[in-house]
């Protein structure tokens, strides 16, 4: 075997590692409702592929000369590094320490794993590796719902289908996002004349919106409806943006914003469509009690990044003060959990860190124009309205952390490619 084909080979073993280990602990295997035994059990095991996968990660970089790339690359997306250590130095303060050593572990792996990615691969190539993967969810999502409904399907939530997820929502929102992939997938398939790709990326596209109907999150609906007019706007935009003057732009932006504000200001006819009320099924209520009683503990730099909810009996007391049935597994909203976590300091170095993502990902639109410029925008746009009613922040999973950071090396080193050299051809 070749080298060229001996780090491809690696590289897709890699890849293949770090989603699979990104999305176990969202899965029905592990539930987010026991007592976490660090470096016991799935914990270890976790941990040990997380080390193996990154040991080979630098091996390739280093056999095929592009680790002085990612440590460039990472030196301009800097942000990312300084939250990374404040993460790991909450250890020092963490009401549970050996938690939060685990979780700092995954941070630091995904996104050492998930800059990989990005130094390695363009965004359309990412993209591929998406739509591949997905379509192995959308199979064994079906499967599960189908042909073991005792797994796949939630009965306490009216029948809702949650797949091989821990929870309808978690299927609703993935399934929102990997819809994206076969969109953009199938909106560039279109463009080919082999038949067998553009009926392809539509069916799994179809298969995608089933699973989000059957999921009955709202979550996942308001996900789908967001990011299909998004692309669409785009779709628009690249066609037009030759004729649109400045003036245009903030008539848009002024039009948004209005936009914005009427529709905050009629929230309860909103949900009612989805048979919801603006209290978000008891969320809202549970937010104003963990800012209020526990956020306030640690106001400024949390209780430990990830230690909170491994703890039970903080689970049981929070569930018994806001009045609900079950313990609660998550806060529900990605931003509030990284506060009770990280306090204000850390929120504040995170919420930098997504805006940079944001603005590189507009940059990149805005330079290239095509369908390859619209998955990074989409991705962004899906993580800020994900984690409104639910937390992606590397709270159950690191898949989504895991993506965001593969595609924000890897339009960065688009973005500077005049001074730093582009990843070698795959």
């Amino acid at each position: 075997m070749k080298s060229a084909e001996r780090f491809n080979f690696i590289s897709i073993v890699i890849i293949i590692m770090s989603l699979f280990w990104a999305n176990m602990r969202s899965s029905i295997l592990v539930t987010p409702y026991k007592d976490l035994i660090v470096w016991k059990g799935f914990a270890a095991i976790e941990i040990s592929f997380w080390f193996l996968a990154g040991g080979l990660a630098w091996w390739v970089l280093w056999r095929e000369r592009l680790w002085r790339v990612y440590l460039q690359v990472f030196k301009i997306n800097w942000l990312v590094i300084i939250f990374c250590l404040f993460a790991v130095a909450s250890i020092t303060w963490s009401v549970y320490a050996m938690a939060t050593l685990y979780r700092a572990l995954l941070l630091i792996f995904s996104t050492l794993i998930g800059a990989y990615i990005g130094i390695r691969y363009s965004v359309n190539e990412i993209v591929n590796i998406l739509f591949w993967f997905g379509v192995i969810v959308v199979i064994v999502c079906l499967e599960f719902a189908m042909l073991f409904p005792d797994l796949g399907v939630a009965m306490h939530y009216g029948g809702a289908w949650r797949g091989f997820f821990w929870h309808r929502n978690h299927l609703g929102t993935i399934m929102a996002l990997l819809n994206s992939v076969f969109l953009v997938k199938m909106l560039s398939d279109f463009r080919e004349k082999k038949i067998y790709l553009k009926w392809g990326s539509f069916g799994f596209y179809m298969l995608s919106v089933l699973l989000i109907y059957f999921a009955h999150s709202v979550t996942g609906y308001v996900l789908f409806i967001v990011l299909t007019i998004l692309a669409i706007i785009f779709l628009i935009w690249f066609k037009i943006r030759h004729l649109m003057k400045p003036s245009y732009y903030y008539i848009a932006c002024v039009s948004g914003s209005l936009f914005l504000f009427f529709s905050t200001k009629n929230l309860d006819y909103f949900f009612s469509f989805f048979n919801r009320d603006i209290s978000l099924t008891g969320r809202v209520p549970m937010w104003g009690y963990l800012i209020r009683e526990v956020v306030s503990e640690n106001l400024w730099i949390g209780s430990g990044f990830g230690a909170l909810w491994t703890i039970k009996d903080f689970r049981l007391n929070v569930a018994q003060n806001v009045g609900w049935e079950s313990q609660v597994a998550i806060g529900d909203n990605g931003f509030l959990d990284i506060l009770l976590h990280l306090g204000v300091i850390g929120l504040f170095i995170f919420v930098l860190v997504l805006f940079s993502m944001i603005f590189c990902s507009l940059r990149y639109a805005y330079k290239k124009s095509d369908l390859d410029a619209i998955f990074p925008v989409l991705l962004m746009v899906f993580a800020l309205v994900a984690n409104i009613s639910f937390s992606l922040f590397l709270e159950l999973e690191c898949f989504v952390w895991l993506v965001m950071v593969a595609v924000w090396f890897s339009v960065t080193l688009e973005l500077n490619k005049d001074h730093l050299p582009l990843r070698q051809a795959q």
